[in-house]
Formats: C-alpha cells, sequence, structure tokens
C-alpha cells in the first residue's frame, strides 16, 4: 500500500494529472508488486491525494496556530478558466524564530471589492480552524491597488478597525516597479526606449523568419546574437535590464538589420541599479530595515552614476569623442553633452520618484523606528547610548500599547528591557535579525524580555513584499494549465499546497502517509478486499452451470442422432439386400413368366 501512496505523490511533484495513475500502477505491478485491481483508477488516486494533502498540510497549520504573531499576504490572478483567484501567503517564526512564509490557500473570488476580499480572507482562516487571527494577526501586505490600500473602504481599512496597531504596507517591489513607470511618464526618451524593446520582442517572437534573418546577419559580421526579451513579468525590472542590454551586446547586428531603427541615445538609459534594487526586495528574508538600507544603496549608487559612468556607458561616450562609431556602427545625432546631460537628467527623476513611492518607509514611520534596536547605529559614547531612541522607542509602545495590555506587560518593564538589551547587543556583531532570534530561541532571555521579545516577533514577521505571491501564481499555471482547466478552488489549493510546501520524493514520508489513510476512513481500510469479488464469483458458478447444461443438451442430442443414423442406414441395407435378391431373380427366370403381382408382394415382404 505504501507503493500506491508513493506514486499520486510522484504525479504530483512533476505537476501531472491523475488520470497518470494507472499506467504507473500497471507498470508497478511489472516489478512484482502487489496492487489492489479496486485502486485501478484515477479516482482512487485523487481520493488518496487528500490524505496525502491533509498530512504534509497538518504540521503547518499547527504552527500556524501556535505562532504568537503573523502577517498576511495576498495577491489575485487570473487562471486558465478565467475566473479570479486571490492566494493568501502567511508569514510567521518557525521552530528556530526564523520567519518563514508559507503558501496557505487560494480562494476564488466571488466580489472584486474589500468587503469580497476582507471576507475572502476570513474565509481562508476558517476553513484552516484559527479562530483567533485577528488577535495574532500585526502585518497586512498587497499590491497598491485601490482595493487593498483605500483609505477609507480598504481591505487594510477594515482589518484596522478590528486590529488597531496592524501595519499594512504596500509591496516595496511594486513601488520600485511604478516609480519607474512614473519616470517613463515624465522622460519621453525612456518611454521610447520602452516601447522599443516590447516592439523588438513582438516581432522576433511572432515572425520565426525575422528571427532566422537577424541570425544570419550575426553570422556574417561573426558576432552572437540572443533573442529579445520580454519586459513584463513577476520581476520587472530585472526583465527590463535584460532586454536592455541584450540589445546594448549586439547592437551592431540590430543597426544593421533595422538600418538606424533605434537610437543611440537610448543605450544605458536603465542601469543595473535598479534591477539589484527589485532583486533585493523579492527576496523571502528581507524585512523593513534591510529595505530602507537596500534603497538607499540604490540612491547612493544612481548619485554615482553621475560622475563614474557604467562600463557600457564609457564605451559610448569614448566612441563619440574619438572615432564616432559605435561596434562599427556610425551614430548620429549624438554628442558627449547630450549624452552626459541625458545621463543626469535620467537619475535625477529616478531618484525623484522612488523617494516619492517610499514615502512612508522614510523617517517617523512605526517600522522604521524599530532600528533603534540596530546596535551598529548606536552611538560609540556610553551616555549617549543611554539617551539613544528613547523618543522613537515610547512612540512604538504607545502604537502597541493595546497589544502590550493584553500580554500585561507595563511601559516601565519596557524600558527596563530597553535598557538591559542595549548592554546585551552592544558586545556583539550580529545582525539585528540574528539578535532577535537568538534571544526568542533563549526560554530565559524571553523570560528576561517579557515585553521586548513580543516586538522582536512582530518585527521579524513584518513581510515587506509579495514576491512569493507571484511565484504562487506561477506554480497555479503550471497546475491548472489548458488540459486541467476544470480543476474545482479546493482541489487547486491541495495541488499548490502540495507542489509548494511539500517534501521531496528522496524526504517523503509514505509510511506516515499510508498510517493517515489508513485511520482517516469511516470505516476499516480493507486494501486486499474487492466488494465485487462474491458477485462474481456467483457469476462465475452461473456460467460454469450454463455451459454443463449446454454440454448435457448437446451430448444427448448427439445421442438421438446416432441412434436415428443407425436406423436409417439398417433400412437402406436391407432395401438393397432386397434389390439385389429381386435382380438375382429376374436374372434366373424368363421376364414373360414373371407376374406382376409376384413383384409386389415380393416388395412387401422386404
Amino acid at each position: 500500500m505504501r507503493c500506491v501512496l508513493q506514486l499520486p505523490k510522484q504525479r504530483l511533484m512533476s505537476e501531472r494529472p491523475f488520470t497518470d495513475f494507472p499506467v504507473l500502477v500497471d507498470l508497478n505491478r511489472r516489478t512484482g508488486a502487489k496492487m489492489p485491481l479496486c485502486y485501478h483508477h484515477d479516482k482512487a488516486c485523487a481520493r488518496f491525494f487528500v490524505d496525502i494533502y491533509q498530512f504534509i498540510y497538518d504540521p503547518i497549520l499547527a504552527e500556524v496556530k501556535s505562532a504568537r504573531f503573523f502577517s498576511v499576504m495576498i495577491d489575485g490572478a487570473t487562471d486558465k478558466a478565467i475566473l479570479e483567484q486571490e492566494i493568501v501567503y502567511v508569514r510567521y517564526l518557525d521552530s528556530t524564530k526564523r520567519p518563514k512564509n508559507v503558501f496557505f490557500s487560494i480562494e476564488h473570488v466571488k466580489r472584486a471589492n474589500a468587503k469580497g476580499l476582507y471576507a475572502l480572507i476570513m474565509g481562508a482562516f476558517a476553513r484552516g480552524r484559527v479562530d483567533d487571527w485577528k488577535k495574532r494577526l500585526v502585518g497586512f501586505r498587497a499590491d497598491g491597488a485601490a482595493v487593498n490600500f483605500g483609505k477609507d473602504n480598504g481591505v487594510q481599512a477594515l482589518l484596522k478597525r478590528d486590529i488597531a496597531y496592524l501595519i499594512a504596507l504596500h509591496c516595496v517591489a511594486h513601488r520600485a516597479e511604478r516609480g519607474l513607470v512614473d519616470s517613463l511618464k515624465e522622460l519621453y526618451k525612456l518611454k521610447a526606449l520602452h516601447q522599443n524593446l516590447k516592439w523588438l520582442y513582438k516581432h522576433y517572437k511572432f515572425s520565426p523568419k525575422a528571427l532566422h534573418e537577424l541570425r544570419l546577419v550575426a553570422e556574417a559580421l561573426e558576432e552572437k546574437v540572443l533573442k529579445p526579451t520580454n519586459l513584463a513579468g513577476a520581476r520587472f525590472l530585472p526583465y527590463i535590464h535584460k532586454a536592455n542590454k541584450i540589445v546594448c551586446e549586439t547592437y551592431a547586428v540590430f543597426v544593421t538589420y533595422f538600418q538606424d531603427l533605434i537610437s543611440t541615445e537610448k543605450i544605458e538609459a536603465k542601469p543595473k541599479a535598479l534591477s539589484e534594487l527589485s532583486l533585493n526586495f523579492q527576496k523571502d528574508s528581507l524585512t523593513v530595515c534591510d529595505a530602507v538600507e537596500a534603497l538607499e544603496t540604490c540612491s547612493l549608487k544612481l548619485v554615482d552614476l553621475q560622475f563614474q559612468p557604467t562600463e557600457g556607458m564609457q564605451e559610448v561616450i569614448d566612441a563619440v569623442s574619438e572615432t564616432g562609431l559605435f561596434r562599427g556602427t556610425k551614430l548620429k545625432y549624438v554628442n558627449e553633452g547630450l549624452i552626459l546631460f541625458l545621463r543626469k537628467k535620467v537619475i535625477d527623476v529616478l531618484i525623484k520618484h522612488l523617494e516619492k513611492r517610499f514615502l512612508d518607509l522614510q523617517k517617523g514611520s512605526v517600522p522604521l523606528k524599530c532600528s533603534i534596536f540596530n546596535p551598529s547605529q548606536w552611538p560609540s559614547d556610553r551616555q549617549d547610548l543611554a539617551a539613544y531612541g528613547k523618543q522613537d522607542f515610547a512612540d512604538i509602545c504607545e502604537h502597541y500599547q493595546p497589544l502590550m495590555d493584553e500580554h500585561s506587560v507595563t511601559t516601565k518593564m519596557l524600558k527596563s528591557e530597553f535598557i538591559l538589551y542595549k548592554s546585551y547587543a552592544a558586545a556583539r556583531t550580529l545582525r539585528m535579525p540574528q539578535i532577535f532570534s537568538g534571544i526568542l530561541c533563549d526560554t530565559e532571555r524571553c523570560k528576561q524580555y517579557k515585553g521586548l521579545s513580543i516586538l522582536f516577533e512582530i518585527y521579524l514577521v513584518l513581510a515587506v513584499n509579495t514576491a512569493v505571491c507571484e511565484r504562487g501564481f506561477s506554480c497555479m499555471k503550471r497546475v491548472k494549465n489548458d488540459w486541467r482547466s476544470c480543476l474545482g478552488t479546493e482541489q487547486l489549493s491541495r495541488l499548490m499546497f502540495s507542489s509548494i510546501e511539500g517534501p521531496s520524493m528522496d524526504n517523503f514520508d509514505a509510511a506516515g502517509a499510508v498510517e493517515k489513510w489508513w485511520t482517516s476512513g469511516n470505516r476499516a481500510r480493507r486494501p486486499g478486499f474487492n466488494p465485487w469479488q462474491q458477485e462474481q464469483e456467483i457469476r462465475d458458478d452461473l456460467y460454469e452451470d450454463l455451459v454443463l447444461m449446454d454440454q448435457d443438451a448437446e451430448q444427448e442430442e448427439n445421442v438421438r442422432q446416432e441412434a436415428i443414423s443407425d436406423e436409417l442406414g439398417l433400412e437402406a441395407e436391407n432395401v438393397a439386400a432386397g434389390e439385389k435378391r429381386l435382380a438375382e431373380a429376374l436374372d434366373d427366370s424368363d421376364e414373360s413368366d414373371i407376374d406382376e403381382s409376384d413383384i409386389d408382394t415380393f416388395f412387401k415382404d422386404y
């Protein structure tokens, strides 16, 4: 039976349909494995999978229920059946006190308004039987749609009516993308570059002939060319950087092919720093302070580009100032002064819109005030350290005062614990999340920092991006494809959970899944019992009786036919003998002496 439950797991890991299960059963039987025929169909595989899913889901659900605080991340997309689906992720601390993002469920959106999404979140926790989720919810993350972050009637507003200390943040990865979109509206050259890159991708994607001709041109120029890539995707900015890089590296091939269709001043218009920023914003372990630090690093890199251009930009500048040729192509309408002017303008606009998009993470926000716990920012003087962060700490305590009251923590206790924390953390060179996890893993120190441990745990579970939701939708597209578009939302959620959160085949405990299956039924399992076996035996006995009856009837008929044949044969012999004797008698006598009455008498005798 362990082999039977191992096969559905293989199908799930490869994201194949249930109809492949009977084929695998046949293959397993050929190797000598004994497989009950009553489970030899796809419906049995679907029933097995429910127990496998429950076996994987129960431990993770137990972790969520035991977590003191967690955050919720949601995002929406349309599946292959043109149904609006909303994905729900939960971020909590695992047994090692490290933040963990877990796929919780995917829900069909019946009403795409704030109340509908709010009811959807409530339904997800109700199905998981997490009844007190509002008492433990401290963070909410989503994209910047008005339905999520409407000031009065958005999802975050509805949540804050019940949870006053809830911190709702717009995904930082989406903000970086929107900052670039804002800059496109202000700089027409960036917008033109964006449109040209889109056109290049569509031109070569839908025209194999054009792609073949482009490769022939590259072969004639003895250069390598890559197919232009799409600008859209979950990681918007890295996609743009990749598409721009392909154009820059094979600039001579494209110019030769299109005859100056792409203008030179657009080269290196989007620096790599934005791509690196977007990738940093998509990390699962990202915290609020890490996001602010990554944003500041990106701003510094952009400012540095005004004085120190990248290698690609320097190559263009040298080509313009010296020969006027860039990779063998004559540049038109371009000079060094224009390049420097455009570079400065682009960088200034990007910095302005990025800072505008991250105003709530600037100085003064409650999440950013948690940086007072970072030892790397503390002053070295002892007196300054004692007074450091008092006002910010008071603001944090005031924000979470309702939560502190529930756990019987007073402001006086928090102030004494903060002083004690400064003496503890000042002697350590670890990063702030590592210090927090170390304290939360130590039972004695948790008792010592009864109030601060609450703040530490809240800080670690505060999610700042929804990149994990985008990865979840990638899984949804693989599971619910064109050939499985009729999958229901409940079964889709199970399949996605097994694919995202389930163990690998090497670590899958098939024995545990068998035990779950064995004990989950309403009545005792009988894997070797065929409920149709008795009926089949009765049918076989009736068939044998009918066969025997047919055989007896056939034998009797054969005997009767033989008797008739023997009787007819005897009569024929007697007639033949009489004819022979008559013929002999006719031969021995004259024809005139024979009377007809004598002949009749002779035939009557025979």
